[in-house]
């Protein structure tokens, strides 16, 4: 129930002046006067409540010059204060945000998205371009397209709450229907808002005015509902003198004209509002209170990064949503460490939040290395990398399934599946393919009869690159069929490799001084592995097989043939182990054709052509060096 008690407080409004604006007198206000760059704006001193519906009835003078005129008037609605302008030539209210202006723009700019005609506009956020989101209703034509005529020009505004319709009549004419929640959109919730007129001149100038009619913004004050954690800023229905609101329970400050209430039970308040003559107006209303749902995410998360998890929320709201467009219930991949929000609103439109956070802990960079072609009987140590531990699938010719370089003697083509984890327990898996290519099959030219300096043409055939190493008397070393003439009894013999660059050998002839006689030798090459550690800086230590058999112990003798394939696997960090012509410390006189030369951790290969005296030799350490003979 609403009681009046005459005169009404509020009937008329106290208008707060900024910069330019001068009060005239008979409620009549100069904006801005006929002068370059001038600025001013007249502020209710209280706020209206955008949830009760308001009707302003006033006048506005645009001034006399038209091509040269100033910037316009608009009317608007803010939060911030009663004390607002915004920049020159943004009509007064250019970034006063949150807002809402209607504006009578007197001044065209192309470049803003105005029309050729003076016109009006609504924005919002103090943005004055047409052509951005922020303009809601865009530019409509006013009159005959010029009010800078020297006229006082009638504007009523209209705002209905209740299906939130902002009208705007111009001379009688309706311009603006705009059906829009400016309490929700624009402020937030709050239904406070000072309202009031700003204007503005640029490089042109006019004599811009408001007369205040009348106005109408008193209703009751509507009941409201808040949920129990929320909070709510009513703002009084009139202006007044003396503000009260009672009980003085849950509110900042009672005796404010925009209080805060935060009740935390259903609580009924009596609002009165007296001017400096006694006479007040009463209002009731009640405010409800709401309780929030109980909302629970779950508990905390820790998982390996690429892992698949499910959210399910629990408690009792009517509705649940989760951030990071997750669904409830569902399946998803978690790639880093994140918390996910989740929300539920009750019936009442109360909202509960809670938070789970899943923890993404880091996987190993496993690489197995690059797939091998190999050829039959070879060997090969795998390089691992990228994790704490490995495992080997399957266990295949392989020398130990859980370290990262075993070596691999597969009989057949394999493709090793390796784990590799990390101490925090995640792992990822990668893959190496080992081909097995065969030996070429190789076959030598017929006998042929030659006597004592004479030439024979001998010829492997099979493979696509040779190497003849033994006699000195031959025409090519490296094509299939090169001449020789022997003087004495000689076996020529030949490492062929096909396109796989497997290498065989065989013999290409002998020959016998005495007989005259090539014959055909079948002798074949072998592959040796020895591992190599040493013992301090005083010698090597070296286990495997050479031509002899087993070999161990500090700095042996080792031999083997032309053609074998020798795989020095060299674990001696700080010996630098050197496979050389002539013993001795440094790098000078090193085996051409070894691979990795010089290597404290790696695999030296070694495939010898020529038959002699060799040596393996520390290049930092005399003491630690050893003979290969070749045969």
């Amino acid at each position: 129930m609403v009681v009046f008690v005459n005169p009404i407080p509020g009937s008329n409004p106290n208008f707060v002046l900024n910069a330019s604006a001068t009060n005239l007198g008979n409620d009549e206000y100069r904006l801005t006067d006929v002068l370059n760059f001038d600025t001013g704006a007249i502020w209710n001193s209280t706020l209206v409540n955008l949830n009760q519906p308001f009707h302003f009835d006033v006048d506005l003078y645009f001034g006399i010059n038209d091509v040269n005129g100033a910037d316009g008037i608009a009317f608007g609605l803010q939060q911030l204060s009663n004390q607002q302008l915004g920049s020159g030539g943004g009509i007064g209210y250019a970034g006063i945000t949150p807002s809402v202006f209607i504006e009578f723009d007197t001044y065209q700019n192309g470049s803003l998205g105005d029309i050729s005609d003076d016109h009006v506009a609504v924005q919002i956020n103090g943005s004055i371009d047409h052509n951005s989101p922020n303009s809601i209703v865009s530019p409509i034509s006013l009159g005959t397209g010029n009010i800078e005529d020297g006229l006082w020009h009638n504007c009523i505004f209209d705002w209905n709450p209740v299906n939130q319709l902002l009208t705007v009549k111009f001379d009688g004419v309706q311009i603006i229907n705009l059906n829009y929640d400016i309490v929700n959109n624009i402020f937030s919730g709050s239904p406070a808002a000072f309202w009031g007129f700003t204007a503005s001149t640029g490089g042109s100038n006019n004599e811009q005015k408001v007369k205040y009619n009348s106005g109408t913004f008193f209703n009751k004050i509507i009941d409201q509902a808040i949920c129990s954690t929320d909070s709510l800023l009513l703002s009084s229905p009139v202006i007044a003198d003396i503000y009260s609101w009672t009980p003085n329970v849950f509110i900042n400050d009672s005796s404010l004209d925009t209080p805060t209430f935060y009740p935390s039970v259903n609580t009924t308040y009596i609002f009165t509002g007296t001017n400096s003559f006694g006479c007040f107006v009463k209002d009731t209303f009640q405010i409800s209170v709401n309780n929030i749902p109980t909302v629970n995410a779950g508990n905390d998360q820790t998982v390996c990064s690429g892992d698949s998890v499910t959210l399910n929320a629990n408690g009792n709201a009517q509705s649940f949503a989760w951030d990071n467009s997750i669904i409830d219930g569902q399946i998803f991949e978690v790639i880093n460490t994140q918390s996910y929000l989740l929300t539920g609103t009750s019936s009442d439109g109360c909202i509960s939040i809670d938070t789970v956070l899943i923890n993404a802990l880091s996987l190993p960079s496993t690489d197995a290395g690059s797939d091998i072609n190999l050829c039959v009987s070879d060997s090969v140590q795998l390089q691992a990398t990228g994790a704490d531990n490995y495992l080997w699938f399957p266990n295949l010719s392989l020398s130990d399934l859980n370290i990262s370089n075993p070596w691999a003697v597969p009989t057949l083509n394999t493709t090793y599946i390796l784990t590799g984890s990390l101490i925090n327990g995640c792992t990822k898996n990668d893959t190496i393919s080992i081909v097995i290519n065969p030996l070429p099959v190789l076959t030598t030219s017929i006998d042929a009869t030659i006597c004592e300096g004479d030439t024979a043409q001998i010829e492997v055939f099979g493979a696509n690159t040779f190497n003849w190493f033994t006699g000195n008397n031959i025409s090519n070393s490296t094509v299939s069929n090169p001449q020789v003439w022997p003087s004495t009894t000689t076996t020529f013999k030949v490492i062929a490799s096909d396109v796989n660059t497997c290498a065989d050998t065989t013999a290409g002839a002998e020959v016998d001084e005495n007989g005259c006689v090539i014959t055909i030798d079948d002798s074949t090459s072998s592959t040796f592995n020895i591992n190599v550690t040493a013992n301090s800086s005083a010698n090597y230590i070296l286990a495997g097989t050479d031509r002899n058999g087993d070999i161990s112990g500090n700095d042996p003798e080792l031999t083997f043939k032309v053609g074998d394939v020798i795989n020095f696997s060299v674990n001696a960090s700080g010996h630098p182990f050197y496979l050389k012509t002539t013993a001795g410390t440094g790098v000078d006189n090193g085996i051409s054709g070894v691979t990795n030369n010089g290597t404290t951790d790696d695999t030296t290969s070694w495939t010898p052509t020529t038959a002699g005296t060799y040596y393996y030799q520390c290049s930092l350490h005399g003491g630690m060096v050893g003979t290969i003979i070749i045969e």
